[in-house]
């Protein structure tokens, strides 16, 4: 029998630690990784687009409107955990460390959470009426074709760009919708939309 003493040369540290540390500790650097390829400062642009929408409505209630940016984050967060996914490869050469984060978790366990997050997204919409659950369902399509295939907008710069800028205007349509209507027309979803699509086109 080995013995656990520090002094025996079998002994290995590593393995003292798991034991020490044993399962909690694994589940908080999985999250702690969850969270890095998640990207939480992707979530600034369709939370402010959405909080302009909301309030280019009429606003009313701060609780709609927080669920309403909870949504948009947990949607972003799944979105760059399926891209992390879709690109792996890519980023062995591009971002090492983005490819090395997914690894510790397992590819397919990384897109088993952004899944998971995305029916968080989903349910937490039914407090917001059947409007913004139908733009939160474009929003998550859009998330998912943007890295997936067979469409895979970011391989086209163009497709690409329709994308990127889409998925701020549904963010600022789905601020709208907290209040129960849409207008594709209004000038300040138009103008934020083009904005973004000329920003990132520069």
């Amino acid at each position: 029998m080995t013995s656990r003493h520090p002094n025996n040369p079998q002994y290995s540290s590593s393995t003292h630690q798991v034991k020490a540390y044993g399962f909690p500790f694994i589940i908080n650097n999985s999250a702690s990784i969850i969270f890095r390829l998640s990207r939480p400062r992707t979530w600034v642009f369709p939370s402010i687009s959405l909080i302009l929408g909301y309030t280019s409505a009429g606003g009313g209630s701060l609780q709609r409107l927080l669920i309403g940016i909870m949504t948009a984050c947990l949607v972003t967060a799944s979105t760059n955990l399926v891209n992390a996914f879709a690109d792996r490869r890519e980023d062995l050469v591009n971002q090492p460390s983005r490819a090395l984060w997914l690894d510790k978790i397992g590819p397919f366990e990384a897109l088993i959470v952004a899944f998971g997050l995305y029916a968080v997204a989903g349910t937490v919409s039914l407090l917001l009426g059947p409007l913004f659950m139908l733009i939160l369902g474009l929003g998550i399509l859009d998330s998912l074709f943007y890295s997936l295939p067979p469409l895979r907008f970011k391989a086209n710069p163009i497709r690409s760009l329709v994308s990127f800028s889409g998925a701020v205007g549904l963010a600022f349509l789905g601020g709208i919708s907290i209040n129960e209507t849409v207008d594709v027309f209004n000038p300040f979803f138009l103008l934020f939309t083009y904005f973004m699509f000329a920003l990132v086109s520069v």
